[in-house]
């Protein structure tokens, strides 16, 4: 599918896992399109514009500028879960991010991401952890950064956060759990 210059606005109650204002499962390429949709659930993997982003999807010149909320893991700006291949350019998120759980992966742009391209990725919308523990994870773009199947990583050129993060653990401006993520 090529969905671009779309609007979408409103707000989201979830009751299930993969929520996102703009789409749940992306399979194609998205162009010139904006989420306005607040997006609340209590369970994982909670996205702005895009919960599942998979590898042969694209993203240029998107923006989640609604809020996101969730009391579960892996919450983010844009993308909750992003699979290797998947390509960001200048995309980005505005929208407050909050998770109210005690679980990990919270982000500005992207929870969890295997291997794929971020391109002049942004995030100006402030983080917050409600609830505190030593095992939360935070950063600005990607929370948890993984190496893929065939030893690849993950790309980014031109990517920032000028957001505020409230979160005690292991948080970063940038990204974080990226031990196997060698180039950045």
């Amino acid at each position: 599918a090529y969905i671009h210059d779309l609007t979408l606005e409103g707000k989201i109650t979830a009751g299930k896992t993969y929520a996102a204002g703009f789409v749940g499962s992306a399979y194609g390429k998205f162009e010139n399109c904006t989420n306005n949709i607040s997006v609340t659930s209590t369970f994982a993997n909670t996205a702005g514009f895009a919960a599942y982003a998979y590898g042969a999807s694209r993203f240029i010149n998107c923006l989640n500028s609604a809020s996101v909320s969730s009391s579960a893991a892996s919450v983010a700006g844009f993308a909750s879960d992003v699979r290797e291949g998947a390509n960001f350019e200048n995309c980005g998120n505005t929208g407050t991010v909050t998770n109210s759980g005690t679980a990990s992966y919270t982000a500005g742009f992207c929870s969890n991401s295997a291997p794929a391209h971020f391109k002049n990725v942004f995030n100006t919308g402030d983080i917050k952890i409600s609830k505190t523990t030593s095992v939360t994870i935070v950063a600005g773009i990607i929370a948890n950064a993984q190496i893929g199947s065939d030893s690849t990583f993950i790309d980014m050129k031109g990517c920032y956060n000028t957001a505020a993060i409230t979160a005690k653990g292991n948080v970063a401006g940038l990204l974080t759990a990226a031990s196997n993520a060698l180039y950045v």
